[in-house]
């Protein structure tokens, strides 16, 4: 049966070994957060690692009855299109797709946008044109896009070059977008990241310094058990040498005692 002492030790193992992996799983989130963040020079940078990126949906114009609609404060990931991969990508763009792209507005100079591709097209230069529109507007039977009609009205859908397209969406994650904007707000970075951060290093300096100590204390009391067999080794010798003295001395008497009687 255990004794108290050992069940107590293999608790406080576990504890260890679990706070350890927390520790590991968040350091590696700060290194993930931090490359991603890292290349995130304006607003137009896509925050990423190994080509694959994530925006949180600050407006409602993505809001549709589509299977891959999202909304404000979802979070979507997309995969970039870099120079590397450009011409692969948007070859394989579909009408039905939804694409990520820089896109010119009054009042706020040129902004991402994420939208459904609509209808691709050629301009003069035989370059494509993807006709995009956000679900919600394609809701409204007056401002939906319809492909080949002259009735479109040009404020409600985005003609995007080639040039300008970014990314491509591959999937989504219900209202993480809110969570993502506060940790990378001054007072949820601090909250989140800062602080645990600082927590977690005390408490693995804390465990350092135990552990230490623990080998010194039990260094000392190796040592000091050395120390004791050796006195004890040398108790019994010095035992034995003054029984042999004994031992001698007895002997000694008794041949002067026999030497007497044969006088």
């Amino acid at each position: 049966m255990e004794t108290k002492e050992v069940s107590e030790k293999k608790i406080w193992k576990i504890v260890k070994t679990v706070l350890n992996v927390i520790f590991y799983l968040f350091i590696a989130f700060l290194v993930i957060f931090s490359i991603s963040n890292f290349g995130v020079k304006d607003n137009l940078d896509i925050p990423g690692i190994f080509g694959n990126g994530f925006l949180t949906v600050e407006t409602d114009s993505m809001d549709g009855n589509e299977e891959d609609s999202f909304t404000v404060d979802d979070l979507i990931f997309v995969k970039k299109v870099t120079d590397n991969n450009r011409d692969k990508v948007l070859q394989n763009i579909e009408v039905g797709d939804i694409i990520t792209f820089s896109y010119y507005v009054d009042g706020m100079g040129i902004i991402l946008n994420t939208h459904r591709v609509m209808d691709i097209k050629e301009n003069i230069s035989g370059e494509k044109v993807f006709i995009t529109q956000g679900d919600k507007a394609a809701l409204n039977p007056a401002y939906k896009y319809v492909p080949g009609s002259e009735t479109n009205d040009s404020t409600k859908y985005e003609a995007v070059a080639e040039k300008d397209v970014l990314a491509i969406y591959n999937g989504q994650w219900q209202n993480a977008g809110k969570t993502m904007k506060y940790v990378r707000s001054e007072q949820g970075f601090l909250l989140v990241v800062v602080i645990p951060t600082a927590i977690f290093l005390v408490f693995e300096a804390f465990v350092l310094v135990t552990n230490i100590m623990k080998i010194k204390q039990d260094k000392v009391a190796g040592e000091k058990a050395k120390e004791h067999e050796e006195e004890l080794a040398k108790a019994k010798l010095e035992l034995e040498a003054e029984k042999e003295k004994i031992r001698a001395q007895v002997l000694a008497e008794l041949e002067a005692k026999k030497n007497e009687k044969q006088e």
